[in-house]
């Protein structure tokens, strides 16, 4: 299940779409427009993993919601499964999907600690080796940038941390993908 956000400056839409994503089973909240200065507070507030809008609304368009809430959750890995244009359709960790401007996206790879293991702790090593000495723990749901991958091991670095973490316990590596 995702939390998703709807913001559509139309009643029936905005209804509509809250009715269909609750009976896929996410959980919705839905507003009814923001102004660009609250998008920021209001998606950190939220914490969403998925934000669906409309593109013409007054006082906050689409794209500059969507710009508000990249800026307001930076980092977040996602995979891009299709293009289409200057648009790409992409899956989160949860396996939402969507489609987005191409220049929304930072092509930056990051990558999620094991977000389908909740409230486990996975170890950060010094080396890509099980023996090495341990640096760090890092919490299911911790958003590194990947540096590298050698297929079994990818080095995950942060904001306080550097270090190698088994791949198969990362959401953003595919399984034996090398990454210079």
């Amino acid at each position: 299940m995702s939390k998703i956000v709807v913001v559509d400056d139309s009643k029936l839409m905005r209804n509509l779409i809250q009715h269909i994503l609750e009976q896929a089973g996410h959980e919705v909240d839905a507003w009814a427009e923001v102004t660009a200065m609250e998008v920021a507070d209001r998606i950190l507030a939220s914490d969403p993993d998925l934000v669906v809008t409309d593109y013409q609304m007054p006082g906050c368009n689409g794209l500059t919601l969507a710009r508000m809430a990249r800026k307001a959750k930076p980092g977040l890995p996602i995979e891009v499964i299709q293009e289409f244009d200057n648009w790409r359709r992409i899956r989160d960790s949860e396996g939402s999907e969507g489609w987005v401007l191409h220049s929304l996206l930072s092509g930056r790879r990051t990558a999620l600690v094991a977000p389908w293991r909740k409230n486990e702790e996975f170890p950060l090593r010094a080396t890509a080796s099980a023996d090495a000495p341990i640096k760090a723990r890092l919490q299911s749901g911790v958003i590194g940038t990947l540096k590298s991958c050698t297929g079994t091991w990818c080095r995950l670095a942060g904001e306080g941390f550097d270090g190698w973490i088994e791949q198969q316990s990362v959401w953003g590596a595919y399984p034996g993908e090398k990454l210079e």
